[in-house]
């Protein structure tokens, strides 16, 4: 068994000129937005981070590391920028280390949020900064592929901005 958390990058500059789509950094929310998410992801010990190469990811990434596990440096690829849900599962069979035990690939929608429907059979929004756990039934990451659908289960789903946006308040 593995665990494989998926995530949409956190909140990130928008219509401003000043950026091109891969270099829009993350606002100052988005930094905060990071910091929750990452205190709800410490029950999962994350062993490898893999991201797209967008500036937002990256620095999703590197926010999430620091917070929960300062050793990690975020593997960075291209492969994952504005990626389809099957590039995901490559990816990982590509990059992920045998024996990483906890994954978590960080990336863009509609293709993470397109993922998280397949693997969790349920139509959720996915905002920025949205964490899906799920545990898999594998033993090395080349098996994991979006049909992999009924092979693992949803274990959570942390949607942030929707909890804050109900009067809910987080850690």
């Amino acid at each position: 068994m593995k665990t494989l958390i998926l995530m949409r990058h956190s909140q990130a500059v928008s219509n401003n000129p000043a950026y091109a789509d891969h270099e829009r950094p993350l606002t100052d929310a988005g930094r905060q937005l990071v910091e929750s998410t990452a205190a709800a992801l410490e029950p999962w010990p994350v062993d490898q981070v893999i991201c797209s190469s967008a500036v937002r990811t990256c620095e999703t990434a590197q926010l999430l590391a620091a917070s929960n596990v300062p050793r990690l440096e975020p593997l960075v690829t291209k492969d994952l920028y504005l990626a389809p849900p099957d590039a995901y599962s490559r990816v990982a069979a590509e990059l992920a280390d045998s024996d990483t035990d906890v994954l978590l690939m960080i990336g863009h929608n509609p293709g993470i949020a397109s993922l998280i429907w397949s693997l969790s059979q349920e139509a959720v929004p996915i905002s920025p900064g949205t964490a899906a756990v799920f545990q898999v039934r594998i033993d090395d990451w080349s098996e994991l592929s979006r049909s992999s659908v009924g092979s693992g289960s949803l274990l959570e789903l942390f949607d942030l901005i929707a909890l804050v946006s109900s009067g809910a308040r987080i850690r």
